[in-house]
């Protein structure tokens, strides 16, 4: 049979159109749908990485939560050992201002002990150490060059003291009776005029060389 433009005609508008616009239909749908998988292939891809970074972001913001909470903490504990330490501190300044104060009026009943044991001494200055140095016999032959009777009885202790860059020779002695005190101090200008060779133990050391020369003798109140 003769394919006319008639018969062509119907062949195209049954068959061959409707065979086209299939393939078409289904060719289009074929590219959109793998257009669309590869859209959310991508929108499943950026979703990852948007949920990677959140997840990052989550754990920075832990990390973070607890590097903070762990600075208060140590914060808080220093406030409170810095709290501790300013108290220990107000007490130790406390017991030291009281310790300072203790030590202030021991000092001052210290003095005034010292100060009236030494009412009843005198010091004796110019007589220098001999051999076998005794200054109890020392302190009676000065007593004896002032005239004054005095007797061993009547000194409690007598002894050395150091000597200092303005004073040697130095023999504190103190009184059994304060009335005896006063006497020889009273009488202590009755030493113008003599010296060391009027004390009988001390000349002797004179003569015998190991002295070289008499020194003046005087007697003073004991301060200090």
């Amino acid at each position: 049979m003769a394919l006319t433009i008639k018969s062509f005609k119907e062949l195209w508008t049954k068959e061959l159109m409707p065979a086209f616009k299939s393939e078409i239909l289904n060719d289009l749908k074929r590219e959109i749908r793998n257009e669309i998988q590869n859209v959310v292939q991508r929108f499943e891809t950026q979703i990852d990485e948007v949920k990677n970074q959140i997840q990052g972001v989550e754990t920075s913001q832990s990390f973070i939560s607890d590097k903070y909470e762990n600075v208060i903490e140590v914060t808080q504990s220093i406030k409170k050992e810095m709290k501790t330490v300013q108290s220990h501190c107000k007490e130790s300044g406390e017991r030291l201002e009281y310790l300072e104060q203790e030590a202030s009026h021991n000092m001052a009943v210290l003095d005034e002990v010292q100060q009236y044991l030494r009412r009843d001494c005198l010091e004796i200055t110019g007589i220098p150490i001999i051999p076998l140095d005794d200054p109890s016999t020392l302190v009676l032959e000065v007593c004896s060059a002032m005239d004054i009777e005095l007797q061993d009885d009547d000194i409690s202790i007598a002894h050395r003291l150091p000597s200092t860059t303005k004073v040697k020779d130095r023999i504190i002695v103190k009184f059994v009776k304060r009335s005896k005190r006063d006497e020889v101090y009273k009488y202590r200008s009755k030493l113008r005029g003599k010296s060391t060779a009027n004390l009988p133990t001390v000349n002797a050391e004179i003569q015998e060389g190991s002295i070289r020369r008499s020194t003046k003798i005087h007697i003073n109140e004991s301060l200090t």
